[in-house]
């Protein structure tokens, strides 16, 4: 699908753009910072300069989040604008990620309000608006005063396959289903457009495409598979991957923590991890599985002056910046707000 007169232009934006991207060295002074203003003011020369205007003019840290959400889904829509148009639903799909997520926050709202009987005034503020939704307005959704015009709302956009765990809201009493469904349907759409390329290129956008299931599966199996009953697990796996299988949602083949590791390449030796909570498990890995990321592009970047994994990785290097960013600073802010808080 590529060649070097489609891509020599993108490649070299999209190098020079990974280049900008914050190093390590950054996020080790973010975390080391002895305040959450301090921790700010380290933007101040990045591209996320606003965030401390923003948190100066507020002092609300969602109103960072939000900013910053706002932010990653137009950087990552923006690179389509120095793409060749063959690129053009590869990079639309990769970041509709953002897209879909703001969507399960205003699916949230709606739960808590009408289903809950809760009030969200304080919260619906911090709805990402500047991203647009397809097909409905996060107010049609908010505002739906019943499940069934909820439905009604979204049966003909692309968040319909919430549809079917709304129906049984009433006996569940949870959305973990419409979000699963959303999340598979996500991953769909984006198998449909990987395999519109051909050749290498095909195949260098499939295994970054099944590092990602591995990591989803194995999030689904640590964090969600306890929570359903034995006959219900299988339901969960979501096929593109490889060191996850639909074996390990079996109850009984659940597999321990070093074979995980192992699979995933990320086995140390004496590994505290072996006996720690699967949410460091999780974090270690998606760690692991970043450096991998970057391994690759300086891979590609050598011997290759065309690839449109280069745009796979490229967003999912923001994204993963963006999550690191609101996770340091919300870090800091409650260890520095509850009592007995330390590093």
């Amino acid at each position: 699908m590529g060649s070097v007169s489609n891509y020599a232009y993108i490649n070299a934006r999209i190098h020079a753009l990974i280049s900008s991207l914050l190093t390590e060295d950054f996020f080790t002074r973010l975390s080391r910072s002895p305040s959450l203003e301090e921790a700010l003011f380290l933007f101040q020369k990045t591209p996320y300069h606003i965030i401390s205007k923003i948190y100066t003019q507020t002092g609300d840290l969602k109103s960072v989040e939000q900013a910053l959400t706002i932010h990653l889904f137009h950087k990552t829509r923006h690179l389509a604008k120095h793409a060749p148009p063959a690129l053009h639903p590869l990079i639309s799909v990769l970041a509709e990620r953002t897209e879909y997520n703001a969507f399960k926050t205003a699916l949230r709202l709606w739960f808590d309000q009408s289903f809950r009987k809760r009030t969200i005034a304080d919260y619906s503020e911090y709805i990402p608006r500047e991203i647009p939704l397809k097909g409905i307005t996060y107010d049609a959704i908010i505002n739906s005063p019943d499940t069934e015009t909820l439905i009604s709302r979204i049966k003909t956009t692309p968040y319909c396959s919430a549809i079917p765990g709304l129906h049984d809201l009433k006996n569940t009493q949870t959305l973990l289903a419409s979000e699963l469904a959303l999340e598979n349907s996500y991953y769909h759409k984006l198998a449909t457009v990987i395999n519109t390329f051909y050749g290498k290129e095909k195949d260098r956008l499939l295994s970054l495409f099944a590092d990602e299931i591995d990591e989803v599966n194995l999030s689904r199996l640590t964090r969600i598979s306890h929570l359903l009953a034995d006959d219900k697990q299988a339901s969960l796996y979501l096929e593109g991957g490889f060191r996850i299988t639909a074996e390990d949602f079996n109850p009984s083949s659940h597999p321990a923590t070093d074979e995980i590791l192992k699979r995933f390449g990320a086995l140390q030796p004496n590994s505290r991890l072996e006996k720690e909570h699967p949410s460091e498990i999780l974090s270690y890995i998606s760690a692991h599985m970043h450096r991998k990321k970057q391994l690759r592009y300086v891979q590609v970047k050598v011997t290759s002056l065309f690839d449109a994994g280069l745009a796979f990785v490229y967003i999912r290097m923001c994204e993963n910046e963006v999550n690191r960013i609101i996770s340091a600073l919300n870090s800091l802010y409650y260890m520095i707000r509850i009592p007995g808080g330390s590093e």
